[in-house]
């Protein structure tokens, strides 16, 4: 028995549907598998952190990671507190579990002994380490939990799927009900209204389809006419195609020449949202963006690498006294002697009102640092004169350099050069070189 368009057409579209529905289903099957995961991630950090807080308290108040009685019920706050968690535990560097939640039945088969942690699958664990107090390292972890995060993923699968099937049913109920409406009927009655052409051979032979007096020829004399007014516009097409060509190169050379104006442009942005105005500085986005980098390069090629930090002295006493447009004249002044003094390989940052950070690479020795610092001092201290008046400023630097001893980062040789700095500024001296 042959089988009709109609019936084609809607196992096509039946098809086609499952196959739509069944790729964007998996896709938000995906999304919210996803979506769930870093929730509870997200909670889980946010937990975590809340704990590390009340941990640097019990640090501050000079207790040891393993002097931190009824730490267990933290952690079991902790897990109970926040969906998603079913573990947390302090452990050392070693994977010695210090205090802990009372872990689930899955999860204490993954502890071999019970004071030992076994890592876990990254994607699933939380691990943050706690603020240096002794010499061993100290982490918080958590567990996610998974079983949970699949309980909610077949959750939305089930929905899904129900939802989907109704969909598809109503779908191809709708499509079949138009489809026999639509186009059945009407290829039924051509079908019945061609054999009764042919089955008529007096008149079959005689028959015209351009001659008929209803819709089939209606359909064939408007074909004609198309097939008329096509062939005319053959010519016109190509001449329109020829004039489309042109007005399409000449779109690309303006689209070209804007796109090369707006990268300029944007470099050009770039650049301003790094560099401080009033020096010619970079700004605090610059050095965030470099200092590790070059910090991890030096360290990794056994190059010096050294941070100077100074802080102008009377600076606040002359925009009191004299006006900002003094200090901003002020600052500007120091910043072109600074650019000058400095070595091309040296890069200099403004971080705040008057304080600034310098970047020293390869220089010789200590003494280099000096001769620095020296020359800084001196284009601060030099007289700048603004509106009749002259002002007068000093500056405090500290010194802090990369020895192969340190085991610090970048932040942390950054620390040192600001204890300097303020030690400098406290003493009354013009530098201090860090001894850490």
């Amino acid at each position: 028995m042959p089988i009709s368009l109609t019936s084609k057409i809607a196992t096509l579209f039946t098809v086609s549907l499952i196959l739509i529905t069944s790729i964007i289903l998996f896709i938000f099957t995906l999304e919210v598998y996803n979506t769930n995961k870093n929730l509870f991630i997200q909670r889980g950090d946010v937990a975590v952190q809340e704990l590390i807080y009340k941990t640097e308290r019990l640090l501050q108040l000079g207790l040891l990671p393993n002097e931190f009685f009824g730490y267990d019920a933290l952690c079991q706050k902790l897990v109970d507190s926040t969906e998603g968690l079913t573990y947390a535990a302090l452990i050392n560097e070693n994977g010695k579990i210090l205090f802990q939640s009372t872990p689930l039945d899955n999860q204490k088969s993954t502890l071999s002994k019970p004071e030992h942690f076994i890592p876990q699958d990254n994607q699933y664990l939380i691990k943050k380490p706690l603020p240096p107090a002794t010499q061993q390292q100290h982490y918080i972890i958590a567990t996610i939990d998974q079983h949970l995060l699949e309980s909610k993923l077949a959750d939305f699968l089930i929905k899904m799927l129900i939802y989907a099937a109704l969909i598809i049913l109503i779908g191809v109920g709708l499509v079949i009900h138009f489809l026999r409406n639509n186009l059945g009927k009407p290829i039924k009655s051509l079908i019945s209204h061609i054999r009764s052409i042919d089955l008529d051979s007096q008149q079959g032979a005689q028959w015209d389809l351009l001659k008929r007096k209803d819709e089939l020829s209606t359909v064939a004399i408007t074909f004609n006419a198309m097939m008329s007014r096509l062939s005319n516009s053959q010519n016109s097409l190509a001449d329109s195609h020829l004039e489309l060509r042109k007005l399409t190169n000449e779109l690309e050379e303006r689209v070209e020449s804007r796109t090369k104006s707006l990268n300029k442009a944007n470099k050009r942005l770039y650049s301003l949202a790094r560099t401080d105005p009033l020096t010619g500085f970079h700004n605090r986005t610059k050095l965030e963006e470099l200092l590790s980098i070059r910090f991890e390069h030096a360290k990794r090629k056994g190059h010096h690498f050294a941070v100077l930090m100074a802080d102008l002295d009377r600076f606040k006493y002359i925009n009191d006294n004299f006006g900002h447009a003094a200090g901003d004249t002020a600052l500007k002044t120091i910043g072109a002697r600074i650019l000058t003094s400095l070595r091309q390989r040296d890069s200099a940052y403004r971080v705040g009102g008057d304080e600034f950070i310098f970047i020293i690479e390869d220089y010789t020795n200590i003494n280099s640092l000096i001769k620095i610092a020296e020359k800084i001092k001196g284009a601060v201290e030099k007289p700048i004169h603004h509106d009749g008046h002259i002002l007068s400023l000093g500056v405090s630097t500290g010194i802090a350099f990369l020895t192969k001893e340190m085991k610090c980062d970048a932040e942390g040789l950054l620390s040192f050069a600001d204890i300097a700095m303020y030690q400098a500024k406290t003493q009354g001296l013009d530098y201090v070189i860090s001894k850490d």
